[in-house]
């Protein structure tokens, strides 16, 4: 169980730093995916949710590394995560975006997928 809790928080590292690398330095590319049009605003909150992001990596290997020490580091990439669930159901629900459905969907699948992961490495160290 430690190996897989391992290989999968190195993955959520990799993700977190791909995505907030993504989000950091070419924002509009969330925009293109959920086909409505960037504005300043917008750019600016998806470079910020990329530096957040980017700094779930470093926690999530980390923790990877050294469970014992570092794991209640994951605490941090498990509320960002819940966080960016939050957003995109807000977004689902709210009607106040003409976003793409199908994409945000798939934004919150992607958010998602991490959440047990992350709970089960933290329930595990109970």
């Amino acid at each position: 169980m430690q190996a897989l809790s391992k290989i999968l928080l190195l993955a959520a590292a990799l993700d977190s730093a791909v995505m907030g690398a993504l989000a950091l330095i070419y924002p509009s590319i969330l925009f293109h995916f959920l086909l409505i049009p960037a504005n300043n605003d917008g750019l600016l909150l998806c470079r910020l949710l990329g530096v957040l992001f980017l700094a779930h990596g470093p926690f999530l290997f980390l923790a990877a590394r050294q469970p014992r020490v570092y794991g209640g580091l994951t605490l941090a990439p498990l509320f960002g995560r819940m966080l960016s669930c939050g957003v995109w159901l807000w977004l689902l629900g709210s009607g106040r975006t003409p976003a793409d459905h199908a994409a945000l969907l798939v934004l919150l699948i992607h958010d998602a997928v991490w959440l047990p992961i992350f709970i089960c490495f933290l329930w595990s160290r109970l």
